[in-house]
């Protein structure tokens, strides 16, 4: 999205819009040909084929599916139409997106968390682990297709259009406060907002090291993580769309608490993603700092030597960096995403940054340094590292995670000893330590968290059809409807067990019944 960030800037000219324009409708021309299955993958050829499904790679090797593909392509869409407004642009998007968004809304609804909104991070997991920057994104594009059903009315108020009418009855999937239910036919039991809300009120909770209530941005049942992600940038893309409204506070104790985390955590000279620098960017323009010892304004100038530095002759930012932070290939093909993913970000995330700094309640902050730096390739790696050396003439603060404060103190008897308070760190997985009251297995505390059973996912048959199908594939023995408590033999062919449950109402003739069934021989 970075090249739609450029068209509102004087300085871009006629020329170069013109090719913005050329090069975003080339790529969702490119979008709209992609079946709704591969739109949906993380693995596709260039020719959109789906390349988890062909025997040309093993699917061992493959990065896993992640939830915000097929949103990432509506965000897009509808970003778009905010630059270009023309009514062939519109009915250009719309016409494909329709399709899109009918099948997202099925995959939401079969994916969802069975007591929230909320979607998995990867959804064949064992353990279910949840991610706040999934959740960012699936708002997003959730809200933008609301906004746009909004803007397509008020077109055809103007001027009637087929691709335009027919893109209107995805209001019919979207879940309506009004009539939501009356409304048989909606798929939706959620709008954007409360989307929105649930998952602000799921990943909020206390802290008891900080000890104050903050976002988390990964639950589970196992462990909870308060240190960022690299991709974690969303939360910050987030903040400016309004997903934390009346939260504010809660994201900037989460990134003021980054501090607090062990040193290892945080060494910047272990980084080896330049989204990392990406985020430590976007974390400086709000005055927000991975480390004490490092400020935000000067990391704002390393981070952006870093990537400058990394980048090629043709404005080309790598994926992936070595241990000198010179350009380096991905060595697994399950980072392949990522390591692509970041050249196209970073661009964005310095055209983002590169004006004024500002807190979280949009008051502007006073810049120490430039935003950029004249940077050449010239630098050494010598050069590099001993820029990336945290300054020395800081004192620390006050509290330090990993400090241990000792000092020499009387007691009432005056013997002198030596007492020690110790602080507890942020670690980069946290465990979930909040209890299971065993005696009250109704109501467990974040149930939501842990995995639904799958056999309580068992949808019973409603037809007659249905139930006719199934009792013509039952064992001849299970069909006799007089055969009662009868054991059946495992059938040799399918290796499958059958066993019929009959709903008895309980009295004396029935038990009577049962009795003599029970002593024929």
């Amino acid at each position: 999205m970075f090249m739609l960030k450029m068209i509102p800037y004087e300085n871009v000219s006629k020329r170069v819009r013109q090719r913005i324009y050329e090069t975003c409708t080339g790529h969702l021309q490119w979008v709209s040909r992609l079946d709704t299955r591969a739109a949906s993958s993380s693995n596709i050829w260039i020719d959109g084929r789906d390349a988890g499904l062909s025997d040309e790679s093993d699917p061992i090797d493959l990065p896993s599916d992640s939830p915000i593909y097929m949103p990432t392509y509506i965000i897009k869409a509808t970003e778009y139409l905010k630059v270009f407004s023309d009514t062939s642009d519109l009915a250009f998007v719309c016409r494909w997106l329709y399709d899109f968004a009918l099948k997202w809304f099925g995959q939401l609804i079969e994916t969802k968390n069975h007591m929230t909104p909320t979607w998995q991070h990867s959804p064949g997991s064992d353990i279910p682990k949840y991610r706040l920057s999934d959740q960012i994104w699936i708002w997003k594009a959730l809200k933008s297709l609301e906004d746009l059903v909004i803007r397509v009315e008020r077109a055809q108020k103007t001027s009637s259009n087929e691709i335009l009418e027919r893109f209107l009855q995805i209001k019919e999937n979207l879940y309506s406060r009004g009539a939501g239910k009356l409304k048989q036919s909606t798929k939706l039991e959620f709008t954007s907002d409360g989307l929105r809300n649930e998952n602000i009120r799921r990943f909020t909770l206390y802290n008891d090291i900080a000890r104050s209530h903050m976002l988390s941005v990964t639950r589970s049942a196992r462990e909870t993580r308060f240190l960022l992600h690299d991709k974690d940038t969303v939360l910050y893309y987030g903040l400016d769309w309004g997903f934390f409204d009346k939260a504010e506070k809660y994201l900037a104790r989460l990134m003021q608490n980054q501090t607090e985390h062990d040193k290892d955590c945080n060494d910047e000279a272990q980084w080896n993603s330049p989204l990392r620098y990406g985020l430590a960017i976007e974390m400086a323009k709000f005055d927000h700092q991975f480390d004490s010892d490092f400020p935000a304004s000067e990391m704002d100038v390393h981070a952006k030597r870093v990537l400058l530095n990394s980048s090629s002759e043709t404005g080309l930012f790598p994926g992936n960096l070595s241990n000198e932070k010179e350009p380096s290939i991905f060595e697994h093909e399950a980072f392949r995403d990522s390591y692509f993913h970041s050249g196209f970000e970073i661009p964005y995330i310095l055209l983002r940054c590169e004006g004024i700094k500002i807190n979280l309640e949009g008051k502007p902050i006073p810049a120490l340094l430039p935003a950029f730096l004249p940077v050449t390739r010239s630098l050494t790696n010598t050069q590099l590292a001993s820029s990336s050396s945290r300054p020395k003439d800081i004192s620390p603060p006050a509290f330090q995670g990993a400090i241990i404060d000792g000092h020499l103190r009387d007691d009432d008897s005056g013997a002198r000893f030596q007492s020690f308070g110790i602080s507890r760190t942020l670690k980069r997985q946290n465990p979930y330590g909040r209890l299971i009251d065993l005696s009250n297995m109704v109501e467990i505390p974040e149930e939501w968290l842990y995995k639904y059973p799958d056999f309580l996912e068992y949808v019973p048959p409603t037809t007659e059809s249905e139930i006719l199908r199934i009792n013509q594939e039952a064992l001849p023995s299970i069909r006799d409807e007089k055969i009662l408590g009868q054991l059946i033999a495992r059938r040799p062919v399918i290796g499958e067990c059958y066993v019929r449950v009959d709903d008895i109402r309980k009295g004396r003739n029935t038990k009577n019944g049962l009795m003599k069934r029970r002593s024929r021989p």
